[in-house]
């Protein structure tokens, strides 16, 4: 624990509590979590019940109306930086960022998707993976395959 931090503990449902992670900064308010809160870290589960930490001179005299929530985390300084660093490389410039402006990367070359296809018939995937295979291969630069899990998409890339 922090020097100029205390713990505090509370009981809420077990379930309530599987939603942190230990050391995870938290927000303490009495269900205003965009209001006036107090910014914490979820310490664990212990033999007291919920622990977190909180600064040594926060205001906590009652224990029954407080409401734990996630903390919000500000990236966008740390996207800027990849931004920044992304143009600063020739792939960046000339295939990234281009795609994440939807400038480029959505072209398929539909010829190379049908031979791709016939390549494939005897290769044991379904007609689905045939087609996400056929498509990676045709696109100019990239192609995205997406799918819920354990329907193929690694075994067949």
């Amino acid at each position: 624990m922090l020097k100029g931090q205390r713990l505090v503990h509370f009981h809420p449902l077990l379930a309530d509590a599987a939603l942190f992670q230990e050391g995870e900064s938290v927000r303490l308010s009495q269900n205003d979590p965009d209001g006036n809160h107090i910014a914490a870290t979820f310490f664990g589960l212990t033999q007291k019940g919920l622990t977190i930490s909180v600064p040594a001179q926060a205001d906590i005299a009652r224990q029954d109306a407080w409401t734990l929530d996630e903390d919000v985390i500000d990236l966008t300084d740390f996207y800027l930086k990849a931004l920044a660093e992304l143009a600063a490389t020739s792939h960046g410039r000339d295939a990234v960022l281009p795609a994440l402006l939807d400038e480029t990367g959505g072209e398929i070359d539909f010829e190379a998707h049908a031979e791709s296809c016939d390549a494939l018939d005897d290769s044991g995937l379904d007609d689905s993976q045939i087609d996400a295979v056929a498509n990676c291969l045709a696109a100019d630069r990239f192609h995205l395959v997406q799918g819920p899990p354990g329907t193929g998409k690694t075994f067949a890339l």
